[in-house]
């Protein structure tokens, strides 16, 4: 009876474990997931930005130039 009850308690503890395994990847994973997704758009963003930046201060050091000649 003893080694039954201890099977049925290791087993669950076993399950147990397994359980809040798989909750925690369904969980957290699809949150690291969601904010992977707003960092990928953010850098996107930064780098629409900073080619714009640099079109900006390429035609402004053109003009620089131009006036200084």
């Amino acid at each position: 009876m003893e080694d039954l009850l201890g099977a049925v308690v290791d087993n669950g503890l076993g399950i147990g474990s397994f359980l809040a395994l798989l909750y925690f990847i369904f969980t957290y994973v699809k949150d690291i997931n969601t904010t992977m997704i707003k960092m990928s758009d953010t850098m996107i963003q930064i780098q629409i930005t900073l080619s714009t930046l640099t079109d900006r201060i390429e035609k402004l050091e053109e003009k620089i130039k131009g006036n200084g000649d």
